[in-house]
Order: C-alpha cells, then structure tokens, then sequence
C-alpha cells in the first residue's frame, strides 16, 4: 500500500510542484534565519564594544577632570609660595 502511494506521489506532477515550492521555501527559511542569527551575534558584539567605549570615555573624562583638579592646585600652591618679583629702581 505505501508503495503504491509512493510511486503515485512520485508521478504525480502537482505533487512534484509541491515538493519543489516546499523545498525552496524552507532553504530560504533556513538562509534567512542564518542572517537573523549572524545579524544577532554582530549586534551584540556591536552592544558589547559601545558599552566598553562609553566606560572607557567615562573614566578618560574622569582622569581628565582629576589631572585639572590637580594642577590648579599645584598653580594656586605654586603662585602662594613664590616670592613677588623685586621691584626696580628707576634709573634716575
């Protein structure tokens, strides 16, 4: 009995057509389901390394604010302990 449907199915031209139509669609399921999944991965990745640089920049502003801070000090220290220039004597 399943032979006989096999055969059948195997002769039939419509069937044919379906297998065909079916084949095909499921190989553009699976090539766009690949590109889903590798479009996924490269967004996460691109997630990963914004994340990273936004730290990065964080912590550059940071070190930034931190050397500002700490040569204004040395400045202000360094004008307070410095002895005003002499004053000259005018020529006459």
């Amino acid at each position: 009995a399943n032979e006989v449907i096999v055969k059948g199915l195997a002769n039939n031209p419509a069937f044919q057509r379906f297998a065909q139509r079916t084949h095909a669609k499921t190989q553009e399921i699976a090539q766009r389901a690949a590109k889903t999944s590798q479009e996924l991965a490269q967004s996460e990745t691109l997630h990963a390394l914004r994340a990273e640089a936004e730290a990065k920049a964080r912590e550059a502003r940071s070190t930034a604010a931190g050397l500002a801070e700490l040569l204004k000090k040395n400045v202000e220290s360094a004008l307070k302990n410095s002895q005003p220039p002499a004053k000259k004597k005018p020529p006459f």
